[in-house]
């Protein structure tokens, strides 16, 4: 069987496997393995794994019931995002960028 790993999506890691019965496809930050059945040409799709938009909208749901600041907040984001941007700062410069 070959395989063929590679970076994909939004940031995400697949994996595509071909072999003499079909392909495969699986998105590791997806909720499927999505692939076709080599004899009848026939799409086949196995379900895994949690639904992260279920659990995130769960947490949400639950602070706000909760009264409690739901996490993440604005301020964890900003900083995410300025970390990211720094990152990408960095990368397309070729130095060392200072978070802001």
């Amino acid at each position: 069987m070959e395989q063929a790993g590679h970076l994909g999506g939004v940031g995400g890691l697949t994996l595509d496997l071909a072999g003499t019965g079909g392909t495969v496809s699986l998105d590791f930050f997806g909720a499927a393995a999505r692939g076709i059945v080599a004899e009848s040409g026939l799409p086949i799709e196995s379900r895994y794994g949690a639904d992260p938009d279920a659990v995130m909208l769960r947490t949400f749901v639950d602070a706000v019931r909760a009264g409690v600041q739901p996490q993440p907040d604005v301020h964890v984001g900003l900083r995410t995002l300025s970390i990211v941007l720094a990152a990408q700062e960095s990368v397309a410069s070729g130095r060392t960028v200072e978070v802001h």
